[in-house]
């Protein structure tokens, strides 16, 4: 992701934007393409209509709900097993307690 700022930019300027990527070994790529729309500076800090706009504050917000999901499920998942094998080992082994004179 990139961030430009232009400034004195004319109606004329508007059109089809396009951002080139070299990565030595590995060549170039191009992005998909951003479309740029000139208005005059009193007009509303809209676009015009037709052009959809984002809000990135949803998607931003259901990925952490799903990374915050998923570690809790990572964790009872977890504690479950430790749990398990605590009882297997509960049940298995029998420990008793030898007194140093008996050794002897």
């Amino acid at each position: 992701m990139a961030f430009v700022k232009i400034d004195n930019l004319a109606k004329m300027d508007s059109d089809f934007y396009y951002c080139e990527v070299e990565v030595p070994m590995y060549g170039r790529g191009n992005g998909t393409g951003t479309q740029l729309f000139v208005t005059n500076k009193k007009a509303a800090d809209c676009p015009p209509p037709g052009v959809p706009t984002s809000n990135r504050t949803f998607p931003l917000m259901l990925g952490l709900l799903g990374l915050f999901v998923l570690a809790i499920l990572l964790l009872l998942s977890r504690l479950y097993c430790q749990h398990k094998a605590i009882s297997r080992l509960k049940g298995s082994h029998t420990v008793t307690l030898a007194r140093r004179n008996d050794y002897v």
